[in-house]
């Protein structure tokens, strides 16, 4: 599996370590990032202190406690057959779907690492050129920066996350 968008070097560095070792050919500064998150997971939050901070996040969501309703976020088509209920965690863009046969993502790519879940369905998704099929059981990852596009097989419902969040979705 190549990786599109990374200098030569790297992603020849990215070939003979693999996915899991993706963290070497991070930029210095997301690298200091993806560490204080290391040392953050092995502290413990007090939840107040959690709570405080998904409040500040939310409070343009209206969300007073870290549960959300999803029935009641408004629907948007955000593309031709693409029907979807957004909601933002303090670092995740969520995004519940509803989608039609034939209803297509364009390729396309952006710095959030995206994980699709099928939960009904299935869905074609054409990950760096090679394509799959996702049906419920199988979760798929796009890493950051790679080229991506979407079809949809059947109608059904998926829900997608993004890390960092997706300002621009919700």
């Amino acid at each position: 599996m190549a990786i599109q968008g990374l200098k030569a070097r790297d992603r020849d560095k990215f070939n003979r370590t693999g996915p899991n070792k993706i963290r070497a050919l991070l930029p210095t500064e997301a690298e200091a990032t993806f560490q204080q998150f290391q040392t953050a997971r092995l502290e413990a939050v007090p939840l107040q202190d959690y709570l405080g901070a998904w409040s500040d996040c939310c409070a343009r969501e209206k969300l007073d406690m870290p549960i959300v309703d999803i029935s009641s976020l408004r629907e948007i088509e955000r593309l031709p057959g693409w029907h979807g209920r957004y909601f933002h965690s303090a670092n995740m863009t969520f995004a519940h779907y509803s989608f039609v046969s034939g209803a297509a993502i364009h390729e396309h790519f952006h710095p959030q690492e995206e994980v699709y879940e099928v939960i009904e369905g299935e869905l074609e998704l054409t990950i760096d050129g090679v394509a799959q099929i996702v049906r419920p059981g199988l979760v798929a990852i796009v890493p950051s920066g790679v080229r991506h596009s979407v079809n949809a097989v059947t109608d059904g419902r998926a829900i997608i996350v993004d890390h960092p969040i997706r300002p621009e979705f919700g």
